[in-house]
């Protein structure tokens, strides 16, 4: 009413922003009539309208983004999502701008608390591609509107809050419920922060927390129907498909996140850790996408596509340009694919055999994979390119991880072979002596002066690679996850000299990048190293003059002629640092892969490269498109005259097949629930390892001809009930005789 002066103080639109107030907008009352110098409302070159707009105080949500005006003023005020400018006294909105409708679609959250760096959001990626896509995101106007009813109207039932706001109209809040801990605030939650829980139920009390929060982002908790405003629901089993483990006829409940470990209770927290894979959610298999541009189109193969691997555990990529064909190595067997074609050939694995590497021989002979496995050392024949299973060699050394070449000159496949924490050996493969047929092993040979010093330091082995120096003899240089070793050796002995280190844990950010501010250990480990120097048409070196370094901090190229008199210096990683993605793991580097004009990255983060080569990179290469995941493999493939890049993408401690679900006893659909898979170290989001027998304890014969096969797989294993008096149910997967 113009001729009402009272009116200004009303809020008929029950959006907590008076009259007056949606008119001073973007200045609060105290400043609008006192130093604004300057109309109101959004000018007409901020608008798509062209007009000047005002907030309009007959509608709640002036901007339909599905946030009240007054809660979007509050948001930008009073919540730190704006800054005041102190020439003008105008409020400016980084996010929650009453007048921009593109809070619909944000997920605003604060990166770290403590900052000012908004947006990072705390949706999650439900498919588990790499990215959070639009409709993954836990939107600014979701928080808001979490746990109102259906039929929800600002304008008839006032705000989402309870009591009053700060300069807020004191009647915009509802007023029929209040929080769990009788203060006023926000019902919903809280959009400024990734993991909102502000309050816990203390027995039958409901108590607020000093410090918000229950380890579990709010977006996990509302897309699995927990509440991310209740601390309490982490340590809670929704599903009660926790485990009995010691059989005494209780289930113990985990008592806080810190301890959840030493509970019987599958807790929500405990599941949520299983999805986040310290980072490695994504979901595993062999990708590929076209080299020479950036493009959308990115190939994924798995268990479950067409064509299909074996399994998506994918570690080693080998190229069989002539039959354009892809030779895959993953945890159950190898995969011969041929990805335009849509074809694949996929090869098993023995029961209770899981593969870790493998690298390709082409002697005179024959052509032949040898593979390193939990087992030990193999070899297996290649016939036209395709594994032939029956040739497959037995091994028992012990599990066998890495496997390198060592430049004797010997004209055998000299190797140095790394295992699980110190243990090493060094192994000659020859020839067969028959002509044909598997190749001839030596005895292995434990290399004791690498085991000695590594179990004195307490590290274990990462990586290997056997230097060509020339003018001089070869150099070993060996990484481990406690720092870097040096040892001038041609065959793995110490006839030249001995072995020692180049950095440590006490000194490796002398020589690297830093990996993490809090822990400085991290720096020191060694992911993967590959020779550098001028790449031919080939793809081969023209001559090696450093060595490639992929640390958890960052790319490195150690220059060789530096690195025999003047370690510290032999380290360059000049314009080699991905900024852009650093938060995101993107300088964790765990595959390295050269070209003519490139340097081609796998990290934590997915696929990047350097523009340039080991004579100086120019800085990033832009036009690539990225491939999420953990690259621990890469390869370049040509067909029909274009290039491709093709990454082996690897998991964590999970394969994220299926989704882990909180509300769900059984998430990946395998008959076992996951509180049973979880204790027995099997995979809840994995529904193949239902088939699998992991410790190998099944019955297969064969009798004058007559088959007996009694395989016992993981689900007979837990299917199976007793048959005695004080007998148990379930056998254990991972024990081949449980009693």
């Amino acid at each position: 009413d113009p001729m009402n002066g009272s009116d200004n103080i009303t809020d008929f639109d029950r959006d907590g922003a008076s009259a007056l107030m949606e008119y001073c907008w973007p200045w609060t009352l105290d400043t609008c009539f006192t130093e604004r110098l300057s109309l109101t409302g959004k000018s007409p070159d901020e608008t798509e309208s062209g007009f000047r707009e005002y907030l309009d105080p007959r509608e709640s949500d002036t901007d339909g983004d599905g946030l009240p005006d007054g809660y979007e003023i509050f948001m930008c005020t009073e919540g730190g999502a704006g800054y005041q400018n102190p020439a003008t006294s105008e409020w400016t909105c980084l996010y929650f701008d009453p007048l921009d409708d593109s809070d619909a679609f944000e997920d605003a959250d604060l990166c770290i608390e403590q900052a000012s760096e908004w947006g990072c959001g705390d949706g999650f990626d439900v498919n588990r591609d790499g990215e959070i896509d639009l409709d993954e995101r836990y939107t600014n106007s979701e928080e808001y509107m979490f746990g109102t009813p259906s039929d929800w109207l600002t304008e008839r039932d006032g705000l989402w809050c309870a009591g009053s706001m700060p300069n807020l109209h004191p009647d915009a809040c509802q007023d029929e419920i209040e929080r769990p801990t009788g203060d006023d605030g926000w019902l919903g939650s809280d959009p400024r922060r990734m993991d909102s829980d502000h309050y816990t139920w203390s027995e039958l009390i409901p108590t607020s927390l000093a410090v918000p929060g229950d380890g579990i982002p709010d977006g996990w908790e509302a897309y699995y129907g927990l509440d991310p405003r209740n601390a309490s629901d982490a340590t809670l089993d929704s599903d009660s498909d926790g485990w009995d483990i010691d059989r005494d006829g209780f289930i113990i409940p985990d008592s806080s996140i810190a301890t959840a470990r030493w509970g019987e209770a599958f807790s929500n927290y405990e599941e949520y850790l299983i999805h986040v894979d310290s980072g490695h959610w994504v979901r595993p298999g062999l990708r590929g996408t076209m080299l020479t541009h950036q493009s959308d189109e990115v190939m994924l193969f798995d268990q479950g596509t067409n064509p299909n691997l074996v399994d998506g555990r994918v570690h080693t990529v080998l190229t069989d340009n002539p039959r354009d064909r892809l030779l895959v190595g993953s945890a159950y067997g190898i995969t011969a694919i041929d990805p335009f074609e849509g074809i694949s050939s996929t090869y098993e694995l023995p029961t209770g055999m899981e593969l870790y590497t493998m690298v390709r021989w082409n002697p005179s002979s024959e052509d032949y994979l040898i593979l390193g496995t939990n087992h030990g050392i193999h070899s297996l024949i290649l016939e036209n390119g395709l594994p032939q299973m029956d040739t497959l060699t037995e091994s028992s050394l012990g599990p066998i991880q890495v496997i390198e070449h060592l430049e004797t000159g010997s004209g055998d496949l000299d190797l140095i072979l790394l295992g699980h924490g110190s243990n090493a050996w060094r192994i000659t493969i020859s020839e067969p002596s028959s002509g044909t047929g598997n190749p001839d092993f030596t005895e292995a040979i434990a290399i004791e002066e690498l085991t000695e010093m590594l179990d004195i330091a307490d590290a274990s082995f990462t990586e290997v690679i056997h230097v060509p120096m020339p003018g001089r003899g070869p150099m070993l240089i060996v990484g481990t996850d406690s720092g870097m070793i040096r040892w001038d050796t041609t065959d793995g002995t110490s006839s030249i000299g001995e072995p020692f280190w180049i950095y440590t844990t006490e000194d490796a950010e002398e020589y690297v990048q830093f990996a993490d501010l809090l822990n400085q250990s991290k720096s020191a480990v060694v992911n993967v190293m590959e020779l550098a120097g001028p790449v031919a048409t080939d793809g081969s070196l023209e001559e090696v003059t450093g060595v490639w370094l992929g640390t958890p901090g960052g790319i490195h190229l150690i220059d060789l002629d530096l690195f025999v008199g003047l370690p510290k210096q032999a380290f360059n990683t000049d314009r080699m640092f991905n900024l852009d993605r650093w938060e995101e793991g993107a300088n964790d580097i765990h595959s390295i892969h050269a070209i003519d004009g490139q340097i081609l990255l796998g990290s934590r983060d997915g696929t990047w490269a350097l523009e340039g080569g080991s004579q100086g990179v120019l800085g990033i290469e832009e036009n690539q498109t990225r491939m999420p995941g953990l690259v621990t493999s890469l390869a370049t493939f040509i067909h029909d005259s274009k290039q491709y890049l093709f990454a082996g993408v690897s998991p964590g401690e999970y394969m994220n097949i299926m989704p882990i679900n909180p509300q769900s006893m059984d998430s990946d659909l395998d008959g076992m629930p996951d509180g049973w898979e979880f204790v027995y170290g099997l995979d809840p989001t994995d529904p193949y390892d239902r088939f699998r027998d992991a410790d190998a304890d099944g019955v297969v014969f064969d009798i004058d001809g007559v088959s007996f096969n009694r395989e016992w797989s993981n689900l007979d294993e837990y299917r199976f009930v007793n048959t005695s008096i004080g007998g148990f149910n379930g056998t254990d997967p991972r024990n081949i005789d449980t009693d």
